[in-house]
């Protein structure tokens, strides 16, 4: 199973650029900047905190010990797949004892199996960690629990709480929504944490870690919140009502299962109809649930699936309802939920005495499939966006010059790693509070680019100027003022896609050239 999820590890070079994602990138070149003494920055230039604290540090030693890009990102996969072969491994001697080895074996081969997994747990990004912390939470929680089935014991031990309370600082530093943990644990043990040493014990760490957090943010980079966090919040404008109905998109493997059958958009989204099947197919969920709880309540109870439920939800609502955002990698605490559940109904039926050999076998022949499922369904790196961007990348390499900057929307991070020269991501998402003040409150955009001497745009190949698109309005700026050359021109290599392919057609990068820059006269090339 570990060799099999480690599949994108084992490909090629060039397919292994396209496994991770761009953001994953983000926190290659800060760790890479912060190993090699440029600090806090993604363009060695600006300090910024638009990443999640924890992951990050464990990422500047390997780019301070590994040299070269692509072994930087074989040394990322390793550490994924090490931290995801602890967390099976953990689910399963944890459940073994309390619903069987079928149900054990169910649950710690679905954390991995689903095919979401893959993008969501080894991308690059803070869920595989995340994953393990919340593993240890639940696991310590039933390690605490006197007998299966029931909740914390009275002799529960104040270092139990303490470390029950670490584990909680840990996840909050590898993802800040994880901070849900404390108060999940404090709501479904309040009736065991008795004294004020256990609840100082359990509470102290988490808040200890978020107030050394904040202060941190506010004293070295001028924000109590991250960047990334203060950008998608301004971006994420719309009213409560459009904010709620972002928590549609939560991507459970039921709700993806159900948009791919339904032609692949969001299962909150497209035709009303589509909503109106889903909701009632949620419904009927529901219900099947509520008709057959007595059987099922025991399972659930054994396999501790209350908290993970309570955690998951609680974060992934966060975000949904809070940035009107769940991208892949959010999806790691659904994961756990349903590893957990699964392993729990197989439990409850295993009255029926071929369940627990089938699900086991099943969630085996699934895991042991991803190898040769990962590797067709690779494509190579001209058939990819990751493909065009890394030939951007190495143009831009060959072309700029020291002083100079290049900046990207959708694929700054990927750009900055391979192209090892300074790249501004222009959503701001890991930049500094100048440029959200410039970009987002004063529409100066403009100045910022002269004053950064930013001689390229990199964008996708639209038709029409990319920044039409970009969250922030340049209407006062880029687009009026005429300030980019909409003349596009485009790297050795990278051809644009005829508006009519239906296939074997790969979309391409624009460069653009920015006027206004010294030495900049239109023509890149």
């Amino acid at each position: 199973m570990f060799v099999s999820f480690g599949a994108g590890g084992l490909a090629p070079s060039d397919r292994l650029v396209a496994s991770f994602e761009d953001d994953a990138y983000f926190y290659f070149q800060i760790a890479r900047n912060v190993a090699h003494g440029h600090g806090f920055t993604f363009d060695g230039v600006h300090a910024t905190n638009g990443f999640q604290p924890l992951w990050l540090f464990v990422l500047v030693p390997v780019f301070r010990l590994v040299q070269g890009d692509l072994e930087g990102l074989w040394a990322v996969v390793a550490i994924q797949n090490a931290l995801l072969a602890a967390s099976t491994v953990l689910v399963f001697r944890t459940l073994r004892a309390r619903i069987g080895t079928a149900g054990a074996l169910a649950a710690a081969l679905c954390l991995v199996a689903p095919p979401m997994a893959t993008r969501t747990l080894r991308g690059g990004m803070e869920s595989a960690l995340l994953v393990l912390w919340l593993v240890l939470i639940w696991r310590g929680c039933l390690e605490l629990d006197g007998k299966a089935g029931g909740g914390f014991a009275p002799r529960s031990s104040v270092r139990r709480w303490l470390v029950l309370g670490a584990l909680c600082a840990l996840a909050f530093l590898t993802r800040l929504e994880a901070l849900v943990a404390l108060p999940a644990l404090l709501w479904l043990q309040r009736r065991h944490l008795s004294g004020r040493a256990a609840r100082l014990a359990l509470t102290t760490p988490a808040a200890a870690s978020a107030i050394a957090y904040l202060a941190w943010n506010r004293q070295h980079f001028g924000l109590w919140l991250p960047i990334s966090g203060t950008v998608k919040l301004a971006i994420a404008n719309g009213s409560l009502l459009e904010r709620l109905a972002c928590v549609g998109n939560i991507p459970w493997p039921g709700g993806v299962l159900f948009g791919h059958l339904a032609g692949g958009a969001p299962a909150s989204k497209g035709h009303p109809v589509r909503l109106v099947v889903y909701v009632l197919l949620l419904s009927t969920l529901a219900v099947a649930v509520r008709r057959y709880w007595p059987r099922l309540a025991p399972s659930v109870r054994a396999s501790g699936l209350a908290l993970p439920m309570l955690v998951g939800l609680a974060m992934l609502i966060l975000d949904a309802a809070g940035i009107c955002e769940v991208s892949g990698w959010h999806a790691a605490p659904i994961l756990f939920i349903d590893a957990i559940a699964a392993g729990a109904l197989v439990h409850a039926l295993s009255a029926i005495r071929w369940v627990g050999p089938a699900a086991a076998s099943l969630a085996t022949a699934i895991a042991l499939a991803r190898l040769p499922a990962e590797s067709a369904r690779m494509k190579s790196l001209s058939e990819t966006w990751e493909g065009e961007t890394l030939a951007a990348a190495r143009w831009l390499h060959a072309t700029m010059g020291a002083d100079d900057a290049a900046g990207s929307l959708t694929r700054s991070g990927e750009l900055a790693y391979f192209a090892h020269r300074r790249v501004i991501n222009l959503d701001g998402l890991v930049n500094d509070a100048e440029f959200f003040r410039v970009a987002y409150e004063e529409h100066t955009l403009d100045a910022y680019l002269q004053r950064e001497r930013v001689r390229w745009v990199v964008e996708e190949w639209p038709g029409t100027e990319p920044w039409r698109e970009w969250p922030y309005d340049v209407s006062a700026s880029l687009g009026a003022r005429g300030y980019v050359d909409i003349a596009e021109t485009v790297p050795e290599g990278i051809r644009p896609c005829a508006q009519e392919s239906t296939g074997g057609c790969a979309p391409a990068m624009g460069i653009w050239a920015v006027r206004g820059v010294s030495g900049v006269t239109g023509d890149p090339r």
